[in-house]
């Protein structure tokens, strides 16, 4: 199974993370796991042999959204993944809901709790919550 998640996390791109140390459990239990975050600059890691790390930059938060989503839409198309998960109930995950359907891949996405809400980040919620295939709610 190859894994995309989008997350918000930019310890992943620190080898010695805790993150990334719970990332290197599921080496043996996927195909591949590539992970993207926005980031203050372009940067690509090897966590293991089939997982992997992009953290991507941009001009802003916007710019930053753009470039992921150019991103896994060009990782989906040239490496077929099986689903994409987001760690995130807003914008990356309405980001994340045009990559699935675009690339007809299914889309989970993860609830942590946590959430900082007002009008329109909750709009946005509602909507891709409702258009997910699973919500995971950690």
């Amino acid at each position: 199974m190859k894994v995309l998640s989008l997350g918000l996390d930019g310890s992943v791109l620190d080898k010695s993370s805790k993150l990334t140390e719970r990332l290197g459990y599921f080496a043996g239990l996927v195909t591949k796991y590539v992970v993207i975050v926005p980031n203050y600059k372009y940067v690509f890691i090897e966590l293991t042999p089939n997982i992997y790390a992009y953290g991507v930059s941009g001009f802003g938060k916007v710019g930053q959204l753009w470039q992921i989503y150019r991103l896994a839409n060009r990782l989906v198309k040239t490496e077929g993944y099986n689903i994409l998960t987001v760690q995130d109930t807003y914008y990356l995950a309405l980001v994340g809901w045009l990559i699935a359907q675009k690339n007809k891949i299914p889309l989970e996405i993860q609830v942590h709790g946590f959430e900082k809400d007002n009008y329109l980040r909750k709009l946005v919620a509602k909507f891709v919550l409702k258009k997910a295939q699973v919500v995971r709610v950690v």
